[in-house]
Formats: structure tokens, C-alpha cells, sequence
């Protein structure tokens, strides 16, 4: 459960890496979590697992890989990244290995005037921008909250720390 500053993208435009709440495009009565990845005219892609951003392969460091324990998913080991998006923003992503092998390699897609691409931080296991059928680029207008902090998780490690920096 996480505390939210409610309609701040009302009045701000949201920022690459910026953690947002939107509409799920598919069911207006569900709203997603995501990371801004691309912003109104930027080129998005995924290729070989590496997200670029203009043209650009985004900075990632490998911070640990652990063995899953098979649990609720079947692979192997999970990769934790730290990825820096071309304004500095950093942030932590996981990878499950070859479990969508669909989400590693994608076209070049760029992001129209008022959208914006969204990523999840589970990259193997996500619906985002990637899903063009169901999520696609994301209106502007369908963006509402700036979520803040963890107020309640079962990794009781999580409960009260900040999701994001506070703009």
C-alpha cells in the first residue's frame, strides 16, 4: 500500500523515471503503477534486454543474482539491476531470466506528442508500454498520482520507506 501525492500530474508534467499512477487503458476502473521511460518525441526500444532511450543504451549495473526459489515463477535465478535513465535518475530493476523472452527484444517505438512510455521495474513480468494491445503509450491525461511512500508491504524491510525522491 503506497501513500500518494493525489492529482500531482494535474498540474506537472511527469519526468523521466518518475514512478506514475495512470488509468489502465484497457479497464478504466484499474490504475497501474510504472516508471516514465520515454518522454513526448523520444525513440524507446528494448533490444537483447537493454532498454535505449534515443538511440542510446541506458547505464545498468548488476547489483546481485540470486537463486529463485521456485516460487510462484519457474526459473532459475533473478537478476537485480541499478539502471541510470540519460538524466540521471537511477533505480532498481528485475529480471527473471527467459521467462517472456517477447519483452527482451522489441521495435523502435516513438513516443507521440501528449504519451509517454512506461516501464515496469519487474521487466519479465509486466504489462507496460511494450504491450501495445492492452497499454501502449499513455495519454497524458491519464496520469494522476505521484506515489510517495510504502505504508504497508509484506516485506516488512519496505513498510515506511520512500518510493521515489520527492520532486
Amino acid at each position: 500500500m503506497l501513500l500518494i501525492w493525489w492529482n500531482y500530474y494535474r498540474r506537472h508534467e511527469p519526468k523521466r523515471g518518475d514512478l506514475v499512477i495512470y488509468d489502465y487503458p484497457a479497464d478504466k476502473s484499474l490504475t497501474y503503477l510504472s516508471r516514465v521511460v520515454g518522454l513526448p518525441g523520444d525513440r524507446v526500444q528494448v533490444k537483447d534486454g537493454i532498454l535505449r532511450v534515443n538511440g542510446r543504451p541506458v547505464e545498468r549495473e548488476l547489483i546481485e543474482v540470486r537463486e529463485n526459489p521456485g516460487r510462484p515463477i519457474f526459473v532459475d535465478e533473478i537478476a537485480t539491476y541499478r539502471e541510470k535513465l540519460p538524466n540521471g535518475r537511477r533505480y532498481r530493476i528485475k529480471e527473471y531470466g527467459d521467462e517472456f523472452p517477447g519483452t527482451d527484444n522489441t521495435p523502435e517505438y516513438i513516443v507521440p506528442q501528449d504519451r509517454y512510455f512506461v516501464l515496469d521495474d519487474n521487466r519479465d513480468r509486466s504489462q507496460d508500454s511494450r504491450d501495445t494491445k492492452r497499454i501502449g503509450f499513455i495519454e497524458r491525461g491519464k496520469i494522476h498520482h505521484f506515489p510517495t511512500f510504502v505504508v504497508w508491504s509484506q516485506d516488512w524491510s519496505r513498510v515506511g520507506t520512500r518510493v521515489q525522491p520527492l520532486p
